[in-house]
């Protein structure tokens, strides 16, 4: 080889690349005549004291990166999100996710509201959160007085209270409330006193009075009870009767009015019974079955006896001659004579 006359004091070129070690780390070494370059690659910078690509600290840039959860990695970066975050396509950032969106029926039957990094449920009237949903309160489990005096049902979102008979609703409908009937029906338990109980009421009668059949007026004792039926649905009979006892004065008797009546025309009578079918009710007698009672035919010897005695026909209206005492609400309809056991005769006195 020979030089070029000229050349031969000059410098010859030096390949930093290969005399330098380290020279360029991380990146790719290009030598120039003179002089050589760093390529970094993205991730790395170069470092003119060093002479290397030095690794650059994303995290640390200032850019605020994936919400302050940066992970620096050589020549890269990772984002690590929070619970309600997902990272972005190019994996740099951090955004809220929308659970009302993501997550179909969240809160339901409430309302969803996304936050950031969250949500809220807002639930109705009746409803509480539990795990991020919208949960039924059972009122008649947690408020152990509600529906006082009545019977609570659980209903979505809400609660019936059921009264039982003699209660009603207050009007926030969270208890039963008895009903005054003395106060509310002023003309009950008439010559008696009404006295209001817990759904229902009472009626005492003073001494000398009985309660009739409706079981909500007070009549003397004297009065036929069976009557009263009769005066209650027939008031046109004109009738006002009383049991021709010894103990009561005052009794009407007239002749005897028959009129057709059906079972029906009287609420509380019912079908004529067979009393002859039923025991021996004419003792010392022969029994005879008719509508609303029976007759007896006393043997020889034998008289009807003194008890249930109907001295003359007592005008009942309306069908009945003579009413039993004992059993207002079986009496029937039809012209009826009401008969009487059979007792023996006294012996008449013996003349001198």
């Amino acid at each position: 080889m020979r030089m070029i006359k000229g050349l031969e004091n000059l410098p010859s070129n030096i390949d930093e690349c290969s005399e330098i070690p380290a020279i360029c780390s991380n990146g790719v070494c290009i030598n120039q005549i003179g002089s050589f370059r760093c390529e970094c690659p993205i991730g790395f910078s170069y470092n003119n004291i060093l002479l290397i690509c030095e690794d650059i600290d994303e995290c640390s840039s200032g850019e605020n990166l994936c919400q302050r959860n940066c992970i620096n990695s050589i020549g890269s970066f990772q984002c690590l999100c929070q619970e309600g975050y997902d990272r972005t396509l190019d994996g740099k950032n951090c955004v809220d996710i929308n659970e009302c969106v993501s997550l179909p029926g969240t809160c339901s039957p409430g309302t969803c509201q996304n936050l950031e990094g969250s949500f809220r449920c807002i639930c109705p009237p009746g409803y509480e959160v539990q795990n991020d949903n919208c949960i039924d309160i059972n009122e008649c489990e947690e408020e152990p007085n509600i529906c006082l005096f009545g019977t609570c049902t659980n209903t979505p979102g809400s609660f019936q209270c059921i009264c039982p008979p003699g209660f009603v609703l207050s009007d926030n409908g969270r208890r039963c409330f008895d009903v005054n009937e003395c106060a509310e029906n002023l003309g009950i338990c008439i010559n008696g006193a009404c006295i209001n109980t817990d759904g229902s009421f009472r009626c005492e009668c003073p001494f000398g009075y009985n309660l009739d059949y409706t079981g909500v007026n007070c009549v003397g004792e004297c009065r036929e009870v069976g009557a009263e039926l009769f005066h209650d649905h027939l008031p046109n009979s004109g009738l006002d009767l009383c049991l021709g006892l010894p103990e009561c004065t005052g009794c009407r008797k007239a002749p005897t009015r028959v009129f057709p009546v059906t079972t029906n025309a009287i609420p509380g009578l019912h079908p004529d019974t067979d009393e002859c079918s039923i025991g021996n009710p004419c003792g010392n007698g022969t029994c005879t079955n008719v509508v609303g009672g029976f007759e007896c035919t006393c043997d020889e010897g034998f008289e009807p006896g003194p008890m249930m005695t109907c001295e003359g026909n007592v005008p009942l209206g309306h069908g009945a001659q003579c009413l039993s005492r004992w059993s207002p609400r079986s009496l029937a309809v039809g012209s009826v004579q009401l008969a009487l056991p059979c007792s023996k005769k006294a012996d008449s006195p013996v003349r001198q």
